[in-house]
């Protein structure tokens, strides 16, 4: 019999996948769409920003029809933009190039075009100026130059009707640094170009390697990058890489290994790159500096904050050598790693990210600012809502740029636990169950991991899904049947609340999420 631990409190708090699918065809997204107002054009339009994000979530689960998701995306869109709501509006263009083969830099340009020609008051051409400049990065990053000088256009007319000197110097800084970017993007193509075809003739040529592995790491691919700089034609380069292969977890070595990227990085003149680099100090500086103190602790939070949001953003989802695990540094001293999940043989799961974890008291203090009991247990006595807001949390921090945070699907969560002949010998080897640990939890990733890299998706605790439910096997439960597992668990009968309020000391969660 499955047991659940109820609270007595219960609280009421609100609130790509990496392999995109094609955008379905305009006649039936068209049909899609008319349905979709149809249904929900009262509610959309009375919706406040806060309801119109519920609307995106609904979206992320309607995975069984591709044109009504789609839909959902782009009239979600289109109502926050009649909202003046651009940041939900651009969000949930975002959302939807996850998920389907989207040009999303071109739609945001499209919608900035829109409300430019409509917008009135100089706060709203402020605040648009501001997302065009966004935009811009966002293109330049992605190699699209077209897009990011039609965004520079959008900016300077709206700049000129707000009569802000300032703005109008700092945009004309941006054309020059969009062209600047554009020569430097066209000359590291031709140079990529001769090194790939110099190490066809030669794999060990230090030059090649060198530009070609600095290339991998403007594209934050640093596995492969490693293979190339550890033949680089300099030593300095070339000793970060050997340290960074042996991926140090003492506090002293991995401060050394931060210094090391740092002052590659001021040797290396191609801007992007230049970013990656200290994004990867920053990364291990975030990781050293608990453990470290006086002048170099000193150096190291200096040099987080020198380097400003977007290396931090970067940071924070550096690659653990290994393109299948992502870290993301969540406060100092404590990171949550990922795990690439891979789609399921019959195509109806998508690749995504996952907690390698439960997400423990740790990770959840450094996300919510709650103090954390005991660090390394799995955060329980939260309902969905509660998890909701802490998700919304993440997603608003510098973090939420790169990746989408939130909860599994059911099908997610059953394709991520594995089939059951997969777990090899006993189950009480991969988790913690009633024979094991009788109505008790565990610290996190203190048995074998399953298949996919992922600890205690089966035991320990049962996980809240996106539909509100939970599932799994926990400590209160036997190891066998693992069926259980793939089932939701009923509330006690004595519960008269909400589901979502519903709290358990014997649930927790586990956070999925998408590359933006």
């Amino acid at each position: 019999m499955r047991t659940l631990i109820a609270a007595a409190l219960i609280v009421s708090l609100a609130d790509a996948a990496l392999a995109a699918k094609p955008l379905p065809e305009k006649a039936k997204l068209d049909a899609a769409k008319v349905i979709v107002r149809d249904r929900y054009f009262q509610a959309l339009k009375k919706a406040d920003a806060a309801e119109l994000a519920t609307y995106l979530d609904a979206a992320d689960a309607a995975t069984d029809d591709d044109a009504r998701q789609a839909a959902l995306y782009l009239v979600v869109a289109d109502s926050a933009k009649e909202a003046g709501n651009v940041k939900l509006a651009l969000q949930a263009l975002d959302r939807l190039s996850n998920k389907f083969d989207y040009d999303a830099p071109a739609g945001k340009l499209k919608l900035l075009e829109s409300l430019g020609k409509a917008t009135k008051s100089i706060e709203s051409r402020t605040a648009l100026v501001n997302r065009a400049l966004e935009l811009i990065e966002e293109a330049m990053d992605g190699g699209r130059f077209e897009v990011a000088e039609q965004a520079a256009k959008v900016a300077e007319s709206l700049a000129a009707r707000v009569r802000d000197p300032k703005l109008r110097k700092e945009l004309a800084a941006m054309r020059s640094r969009i062209e600047s970017r554009r020569r430097e993007d066209r000359a590291e193509v031709d140079a990529l170009a001769k090194a790939q075809e110099m190490l066809k003739q030669d794999p060990n040529d230090p030059e090649a390697n060198r530009l070609v592995g600095l290339r991998l790491v403007g594209e934050d691919q640093w596995t492969k990058a490693l293979a190339h700089l550890l033949l680089a034609d300099d030593d300095d380069l070339r000793g970060a890489a050997k340290a960074e292969e042996a991926r140090p977890d003492d506090a002293a070595k991995q401060l050394a290994l931060a210094d090391a990227w740092w002052q590659v990085a001021d040797g290396v003149e191609n801007e992007k790159q230049r970013a990656a680099l200290r994004a990867r100090a920053v990364y291990w500086y975030k990781r050293a500096v608990a453990g470290v103190n006086g002048l170099r602790r000193t150096r190291a939070d200096r040099r987080i904050k020198y380097s400003g949001e977007e290396t931090a953003i970067a940071a924070a989802s550096q690659t653990s050598g290994d393109d299948s695990l992502t870290d993301l540094v969540l406060g100092k001293g404590v990171s949550l790693r990922l795990v690439k999940v891979p789609a399921s043989d019959d195509g109806r799961i998508k690749s995504f990210w996952m907690g390698q974890t439960e997400l423990t008291e740790g990770q959840w203090a450094a996300i919510t600012g709650e103090a954390a009991a005991s660090p390394e247990l799995p955060k329980v006595l939260i309902s969905f809502n509660h998890c909701r807001a802490t998700l919304a949390k993440l997603n608003a921090s510098p973090l939420g740029r790169r990746f989408h945070f939130r909860l599994p699907t059911p099908d997610e969560f059953a394709h991520a636990c594995g089939q059951p002949s997969s777990f090899e010998g006993s189950l009480s080897d991969y988790g913690w169950f009633r024979e094991t640990s009788p109505e008790k939890v565990q610290p996190v990733g203190r048995k074998k991991a399953n298949a996919f890299g992922l600890f205690d998706t089966l035991g320990n605790v049962w996980e809240l899904a996106d539909d509100g439910r939970f599932y799994g096997i926990s400590a209160w439960d036997s190891e066998s049947p693992i069926q259980l597992a793939f089932t939701s668990v009923d509330l006690p009968r004595e519960y008269k609340g909400a589901r979502t309020d519903y709290m358990g000391g014997n649930v927790g969660v586990r956070i999925a999420a998408d590359l933006r």
